[in-house]
């Protein structure tokens, strides 16, 4: 009798080789269907700890891997604000209605904070937000 694995096993196999080739990270499974686990309408999506754990855990040389640093001085109030809302894991319509501005608005802003602080995620906006006493 020959046993076949399920369709999904070569995905999980697949998925423990990439995260095997990147230094320091590991494999994190979610029982959540398809996107739920990264997108949320009522919250934080359930990877949101993980990655922020992840990002509090790489080496420490000062800044967040990939972030400029530099005083927050240089963002705007609004931006500031959408920087909090960010780094508390609010999605950018969440954002939005806290602010009562459109969504292109917030994501503008969030583009904006991003070029200002070299930031190129919101894992690494609420950890530049953290260092900075932001959040």
């Amino acid at each position: 009798m020959v046993t076949r694995k399920p369709a999904w096993a070569g995905l999980l196999d697949a998925a423990r080789t990439f995260a095997s080739l990147i230094p320091n990270t590991r494999l994190v499974l979610f029982d959540e269907p398809r996107l739920e686990a990264i997108y949320s309408e009522s919250g934080p999506p359930a990877v949101m700890p993980v990655i922020e754990a992840f990002v509090a855990e790489l080496p420490q040389t000062g800044s967040v891997p990939g972030a400029t640093g530099g005083p927050p001085a240089k963002l705007s109030e609004r931006e500031l604000e959408v920087l909090r809302l960010v780094a508390a894991g609010q999605t950018n319509q969440q954002i939005a209605e806290a602010l009562v501005i459109s969504r292109n608005t917030v994501r503008r802003h969030v583009s904006n904070v991003f070029d200002k602080t070299g930031i190129v995620n919101r894992a690494q906006a609420g950890a530049w937000a953290r260092e900075h006493g932001l959040a």
